[in-house]
């Protein structure tokens, strides 16, 4: 006869310890809740190829929740570049749109910084966190909802453990393992585009500007980083991606150069490339039972608005205030009427925002004579209709198309 696994309770158990699952544990760590932060690996060392070239845009909402949960000092200490302006450029049309950050009376419009420097600073202010633990190299499986519970087992320095939630979080990324277990179908499609990343230095200084130039193969984006260098996000077809990343550092200056214009000058140095594919995945619903979806899990978008840690990170806000509200009402905090309202304060956000991002890349990847006309009469109407051009600056900073009404962190406002 098996002798049962020992059992650990909890409250909560984010499957996942990167940007999302780790923004929810720490957002939960000063509540009454209690945590389980389990990963497969260990989110400190990402092994992952070109994982440290990586760049997330922390727009001024999401910056806020960072400081509130008090992530953002040590974010701040590993070193973070300010936006100051964002300019879109439509290839070789003399439309533009240029968002200020003095537009919305804001010191910046967000910040540049490394995917894993963001990982850090919340797994280091995790450390302080007594009612969060943290499962590293865990290798959870047997993920089941058994009614009353969800339960996983995980391995923990050796011991075989099962951890059992009131209610389990998957932050699994957009090739979610748990939303395809939950047999939860995604709308979307594949772009049968890549992402070649690379840091570089440009000739002229950026001036904290972030720049997105629209190509017929896809948006270029330039990221201003410290030291006058750039983060790039070149999305060209797979193919063509592959052959780029190919180049020798010459060729690959000179070709980047070409496609960027002359608004930089010329590409001084350029760093080793790496391409990443993208693909549009929404949820049709964010959990079954005991088990629910967050961040990519739940939405992956393309990545030319630079809104995938963003979403996450109002992903987490709903969540979190979803949870403790229900907690404190003294409600099943993994209950169909808890995931019922999280899924009414995310989804209609998240699916604006991702038809608006893939609306964005469909108008203006092409060389369709049509759609060109289209738009350079949209660029001309957002420079013209201040309504809309607000509409989209609070998108760009990260404050969702309905607004602030919601959960308090995005506010900058604590939990308890």
């Amino acid at each position: 006869m098996n002798k049962p696994l020992p059992r650990r309770e909890c409250d909560v158990l984010i499957l996942g310890g990167g940007m999302t699952g780790a923004t929810l544990a720490l957002a939960l760590a000063e509540t009454d809740l209690t945590v389980a932060l389990v990963d497969r690996a260990d989110p400190l060392h990402d092994a992952r190829q070109g994982a440290e070239h990586r760049v997330s845009a922390v727009v001024a909402g999401s910056v806020r929740v960072l400081q509130t949960i008090g992530a953002w000092e040590g974010l701040e200490r590993r070193g973070v570049n300010p936006i100051e302006a964002i300019q879109v450029l439509d290839d070789d049309s003399p439309a533009t749109i240029r968002f200020e950050a003095s537009d919305a009376d804001l010191p910046h419009l967000g910040v540049l910084a490394h995917n894993q420097a963001i990982v850090d600073a919340l797994h280091e202010a995790l450390l302080g966190a007594s009612r969060v633990r943290v499962y590293r190299n865990a290798a959870p499986r047997d993920l089941v909802d058994e009614g009353a519970r969800a339960a996983v087992t995980i391995d923990d320095n050796g011991a075989t453990v099962r951890l059992v939630a009131k209610v389990a979080i998957a932050a699994d990324g957009r090739d979610s393992g748990i939303r395809e277990q939950l047999g939860i179908a995604t709308l979307g499609h594949d772009y049968h585009q890549s992402g070649v990343v690379a840091t570089i230095k440009p000739e002229y200084p950026h001036r904290n500007m972030a720049w997105q130039r629209f190509l017929p193969t896809g948006p270029l984006a330039f990221l201003p980083l410290t030291e006058n260098r750039c983060s790039i996000v070149w999305t060209l077809p797979t193919e063509q991606a592959r052959e780029v990343c190919a180049l020798d550092d010459e060729a690959f200056r000179a070709t980047l150069g070409r496609a960027f214009g002359p608004d930089l000058g010329r590409i001084v140095e350029a760093g080793p490339r790496f391409a990443f594919p993208f693909k549009l995945a929404h949820a049709h619903r964010y959990g079954r039972g005991r088990i629910w979806l967050a961040g990519d899990a739940a939405h992956a978008v393309h990545p030319l608005a630079g809104l995938g840690y963003n979403l996450a990170v109002r992903d987490v806000a709903w969540l979190a205030q979803v949870l403790v509200e229900a907690s404190y009402a003294r409600q099943d905090i993994g209950g169909a009427r808890a995931l019922k309202r999280y899924e009414s304060g995310r989804m209609p956000d998240s699916v604006l925002t991702s038809a608006y991002v893939d609306s964005f890349n469909f108008l203006f990847s092409t060389e369709d004579p049509v759609r060109q006309t289209l738009r350079r009469s949209a660029i001309a109407a957002v420079n013209m209709v201040g309504p809309l051009r607000r509409l989209m600056m609070r998108e760009g900073m990260g404050m969702g198309v309905f607004g602030l009404a919601g959960p308090r962190l995005l506010r900058g406002e604590g939990l308890r």
